[in-house]
């Protein structure tokens, strides 16, 4: 029987999520499409369940980027969906999907392995995306020297977590060929969930019948 490997788990957001206001991932846009193609009217002729909606793209949202995870980094890497984070207000935030990250030894060491091999580029994005200048105080290092083991893995460590997040993220944008503030990543997240769930899953009418 295979030893099970021991994890050291960290909690993170998926900082790739755009959210749901205003976004690929709002429900409005599809819900809209469905009412005008079956001349029906949401809260008149049926309901919508937001709630359910939004967990599961979370949930989707969580698997798609433990498969990336695995696939481009390591593993052993496993991911575990916690909640959504929704904001007071959307002016300058936006939801937030947490999640439960778990790392083999193995995992730690592959990720800074990668940090080497795309370090040029991440340091740019790092430079780029974490220097506070006018109206933006960043809270993270923008000197890729900083972003160290210790910084990732140690929980002792300021902003831990969020280092993690976003390294993560950087060496995922790396792999697949991404530039630095294009969606790539997002579109295909939101391709591939949805050929996996449509949004009459969500949809009621009287009685309890579900869309066809």
């Amino acid at each position: 029987m295979e030893k099970k490997k021991k994890l050291d788990v960290s909690n993170i957001d998926l900082v790739s999520f755009e959210g749901f206001y205003q976004t690929i991932w709002d429900s409005s846009f599809e819900v809209s499409d469905y009412e005008y193609r079956n001349e029906v009217v949401e809260d008149e002729d049926f309901t919508f369940n937001e709630d359910s909606y939004q967990k599961a793209v979370c949930e989707a949202y969580t698997k798609q980027w433990e498969r990336w995870l695995q696939q481009y980094v390591c593993k052993d890497i496993k991911l575990s969906f916690v909640g959504v984070q929704h904001p007071l207000a959307y002016n300058f935030s936006t939801d937030t999907i947490q999640v439960k990250i778990g790392l083999s030894g193995a995992a730690k060491n592959a990720i800074i392995a990668k940090v080497k091999y795309h370090h040029e580029e991440i340091a740019g994005w790092i430079k780029e995306n974490h220097t506070s200048c006018d109206g933006f105080w960043s809270f993270l290092s923008d000197d890729i020297k900083d972003w160290n083991r210790a910084a990732l893995f140690n929980h002792t460590s300021d902003r831990q977590e969020a280092y993690l997040a976003y390294m993560l993220y950087y060496i995922v944008k790396a792999e697949i060929g991404a530039k630095n503030g294009d969606d790539r990543l997002e579109m295909m997240a939101y391709y591939n969930i949805s050929e996996q769930m449509s949004i009459t899953e969500f949809i009621t009418y009287p009685g309890n019948n579900k869309a066809a």
